[in-house]
């Protein structure tokens, strides 16, 4: 997902998303020179349906005030 704002954190994002299935990994991606949030993250899920299902009611949704883009990544 994009457009996170600085105040969202992994734990923040596992949260939000587990409502729709079990969460594996909840990750926001960090600027590695200064150690703080680039705006975006990754959300795995055990079951790929868990995933879209998060995706079709979170996408174009609010987090920390800021509203979100979600998209399906598959990983091989």
């Amino acid at each position: 997902m994009t457009r996170l704002t600085r105040n969202v954190t992994d734990a923040h994002l596992k949260e939000i998303f587990s409502t729709f299935g079990a969460v594996t990994r909840a990750t926001v991606v960090l600027d590695q020179a200064v150690k703080i949030p680039r705006g975006f993250g990754y959300v795995e899920f055990e079951r790929p349906a868990d995933a879209e299902k998060a995706r079709l009611h979170l996408h174009g949704g609010q987090i920390d005030g800021n509203t979100i883009e979600v998209a399906l990544l598959t990983v091989p």
